[in-house]
């Protein structure tokens, strides 16, 4: 395994915005819903967007896209929530965060604390809703519902 090492490189669209709040990382072609800005207001009052390629990501994309999501919300205090989860994405940005805590923590001499890593959410909705489309019932997210796990 090859050590990565953590540096600041900035995404392109993203607006860093003021310190604290989150990241909400989304598809390019999603957007929030009422309900979900309503959440992340009540949460953390302020957040910025991290849009994500509609084309996808490569496995390379996949770490430098965490590496620097960890690196952004580390310096400016904020938490990272996922409205477009990509389960690779969300998996690295997870052991980046914990990595990232272990390094900072060791290196000031400290023992490894669970509060020094940066907060990972994902929205979430259980509620789905029967709709028939072509004579067939389907089952879509319903509109409300929504919360931040």
């Amino acid at each position: 395994m090859t050590e990565r090492k953590l540096k600041l490189v900035p995404n392109p669209g993203f607006d860093n915005g003021p310190e604290g709040g989150a990241i909400v990382v989304l598809n390019e072609q999603h957007s929030l819903l009422p309900q979900q800005e309503a959440l992340l207001q009540e949460e953390f009052g302020e957040w910025a967007t991290w849009p994500l390629p509609s084309s996808g990501l490569s496995e390379e994309e996949v770490f430098s896209t965490a590496t620097r999501l960890v690196e952004n919300a580390a310096q400016g205090g904020r938490a990272i929530v996922f409205l477009s989860p990509v389960a690779a994405l969300v998996k690295q940005v997870l052991l980046t965060a914990i990595h990232l805590a272990v390094l900072e923590d060791t290196e000031f001499g400290q023992e490894f604390d669970w509060a020094d890593v940066v907060p990972v959410m994902v929205f979430f909705n259980d509620r789905r809703e029967a709709v028939e489309r072509d004579g067939r019932i389907i089952h879509r997210l319903h509109p409300d519902g929504w919360k931040l796990v």
